[in-house]
């Protein structure tokens, strides 16, 4: 018997409700984002580079177990730290790669982690044009 594409979607939701409260979720979307100022520096970095992907930012989560979201979790902006990433292989000078782009902030991240003394971890987001951002934990 074949489900529909309602009905997976359905089950997948009633699947993520039981793994996480409803308020952890709502946490995490309204928090797991970069700062208000590293989407309007990367909003003007891709507005003045039409050819630009995408910028990415590094972020850090002290104190956060991988993998676990817990309500209130401090999510910070690594400040000073923005890689313009454009099409291709990153050889157009003005542009890093993807690739690039993500291992620096993650390199980055790690540093800035290792100066609060605390255990955490470490993220990074793509900022793309129209302010969204997708974060993804390293």
């Amino acid at each position: 018997m074949s489900m529909s594409k309602d009905q997976v979607i359905e089950s997948m939701r009633a699947a993520l409700d039981r793994q996480a409260p409803a308020d952890a979720l709502a946490d995490l979307r309204a928090r797991w984002l970069p700062s208000a100022q590293a989407m309007s520096v990367a909003a003007a970095m891709l507005a003045d580079q039409p050819g630009a992907m995408c910028v990415v930012v590094a972020l850090v989560q002290p104190g956060k177990v991988a993998g676990v979201w817990e309500p209130g979790q401090q999510v910070l902006t690594v400040p000073g730290h923005y890689w313009l990433v454009g099409y291709g292989d990153g050889s157009d000078v003005r542009y890093t790669s993807y690739r690039r782009g993500t291992a620096a902030a993650i390199a980055v991240g790690e540093a800035a982690l290792a100066e609060t003394d605390q255990m955490g971890t470490v993220a990074y987001a793509l900022i793309e044009r129209g302010g969204q951002a997708t974060v993804f934990e390293y």
